[in-house]
C-alpha cells in the first residue's frame, strides 16, 4: 500500500508497511476487520498502555487543587512543551530557547 503526498504538494508515493502498522493494534490478532473508524477509532496498544499507566493517579488537568491534580497538570505541561519544541523544529524555527537554523542561499 502507498500513500500519496497530496497535502505536501508532491505527487510521489511513499510506501507504508501495513503489517507493521497493524502490529500496533489489538483487532487484527482477534481476527476482526475494522471498517468503521470514525469518532470511535481503535486505539493503538501503546495508547492503551498509557491509559492504564495514567488511570490510577489521573485527576483533572488545570482544574484540581489536590497534589495528584497538580502532578497531572505538571506532566501535561511538560509533554505540551515537548510537542511545541518538536513542532518548532519541524517548522524550521529551531527549538525553544535556541536560535533558529540559519539558511544561506547559494550564490
Amino acid at each position: 500500500m502507498t500513500l500519496r503526498g497530496r497535502w505536501s504538494g508532491h505527487d510521489r508515493a511513499a510506501p507504508v508497511d501495513v503489517h507493521a502498522v497493524r502490529g500496533h493494534f489489538a483487532f487484527p490478532g482477534l481476527g476482526r476487520i475494522v471498517t468503521n473508524n470514525a469518532a470511535s477509532t481503535q486505539p493503538p496498544d501503546e495508547l492503551l498502555a498509557l491509559y492504564q499507566a495514567l488511570a490510577p493517579g489521573y485527576e483533572n488537568v488545570h482544574r484540581g487543587q489536590s497534589s495528584v491534580s497538580q502532578a497531572m497538570t505538571a506532566m501535561f505541561e511538560e509533554v505540551d512543551r515537548a510537542v511545541d519544541a518538536v513542532a518548532a523544529i519541524a517548522a524550521g524555527r529551531g527549538a525553544p530557547g535556541r536560535p533558529a537554523p540559519v539558511t544561506v542561499a547559494a550564490p
